[in-house]
Parts: structure tokens; sequence; C-alpha cells
């Protein structure tokens, strides 16, 4: 088993700058200043076309020659733009010393690669199939897409051993998605004001940078 996990630790540090898109680097103030915009699109997309909330919208199509009716299922485009937007948030936090947290979680290793792993974990989940299920239009909404979060982040705890690397980064991603949230929530409830974004910013950052602080002070005492 030991030697399957290391396995899984040199696959997921080899592949990243080959096998997967890099996105550029945004400060804790800068994901969330996204956050606030794609919640102010939100809000501007509501008062335009209120018909448009639905997570998916149906059209109905005959087939030719046929009295039978087909239905076909069409992505709310806006839910999928905010939905990505906050993927790529994620995906481009960074730690208070440079490295992006989510890079482990990008892409599984394949059974072949680490197949013990797909003995352990019954629904396997990494950034890669959140970022197509996305595309596709598979989410109705916000929470559909925390689950998977949650279900990936759950997914390491249980496979490694806790108070590894990728246990910890795990915890961690888990707790900037819950940020991501909260600003989001907060941002629903208030009045969009310039204070209460530099508040959540504030708020954000100091949290983010105290369970860093707080996982490196359990390790060293372990």
């Amino acid at each position: 088993m030991k030697e399957e996990r290391d396995t899984w630790e040199t696959t997921r540090r080899l592949g990243h700058n080959g096998s997967f898109w890099i996105i550029d680097s945004m400060t804790e103030r800068e994901w969330l200043k996204a956050i606030e915009e794609t919640s102010d699109e939100e809000d501007e997309e509501d008062n335009v076309k209120r018909e448009d909330t639905p997570a998916k919208r149906m059209k109905t199509l005959e087939n030719a020659g046929s009295a039978n009716k087909r239905v076909v299922f069409e992505p709310n485009k806006h839910l999928v733009e905010t939905l990505q937007k906050y993927y790529q948030t994620l995906v481009a936090y960074k730690t208070s010393d440079g490295r992006e947290l989510a890079d482990a979680f990008i892409q599984l290793p394949s059974r072949r690669e680490l197949p013990d792993y797909y003995e352990v974990i019954e629904k396997p989940m990494d950034l890669n199939r959140i970022k197509k299920k996305i595309k596709d239009g598979k989410y109705g909404r916000l929470e559909d897409m925390t689950a998977d979060v949650r279900l990936m982040c759950r997914n390491a705890q249980t496979y490694n051993e806790d108070g590894s690397d990728i246990f910890n980064d795990s915890v961690l991603l888990e707790r900037v998605w819950e940020r991501i949230l909260e600003a989001h929530n907060t941002h629903l409830t208030s009045t969009r004001s310039t204070s209460t974004a530099q508040t959540i910013a504030d708020k954000t950052a100091a949290e983010s940078e105290e369970s860093n602080e707080s996982l490196i002070k359990s390790n060293d005492e372990s």
C-alpha cells in the first residue's frame, strides 16, 4: 500500500506541467473580486431574463417522419459560465508560499497506474471530471458542483494517511471552496458595497493564512 501511495505522489507531481492546462496566478483578493463580478453578472442576468433561471432549458424536437417527440436538454449558459469562473478561482488559488494547491487534484492516476485506489474509493472524482461536467451542463445548480468538490477532497482523505501532504492539501482545498461559497452567499444578501467586498477579501485572506499555519503547526507537532 505504501509503495502504491508513493507512486501516487510521484504520478501527481510528474504529470502537472505536461498533461493539463495552467491557470495564471491570482491573489486572494483577485479571486474574491472574480466572485463579486460573477455575482454582479448573475444579478444583471436575472433582471433581464428571469425565465432563464432554471438550470436547464428544454427544447422539443420532432423526429423526421415520426409523431414521436424527443426532448433535448440545453445547458443554461449563464450557470455554466458562473461555475467555470468558480472552478478557475479554486484551481488558481495559491498558498502563502506560492504553491498551487489544486495541482494534485487535477487528474487521478489511471486504474493501471494505481489499481488499489479504485478498490478503496467507490466514486473517484478529480478536477478534470468536474471541469467536464460543468462544460457539458451536468450541474443543475451550484450545490451539485459543491457535492463533487467535497467528494474529491473526502476521497483524498480516505485513501491517504492522516497528516500526509495530500491529506492536508485536501483539507485546505475544501476550506478554500467553502470560502468561495461564503463570499458568494454573502454577496447575494449584501448591498454589494465596496466596503463589504473589502471586508470579505480581508476575512478570507486572514482565514486562509490561519488555515495554512494551523496545518503546518499540526505537522510539526506530530
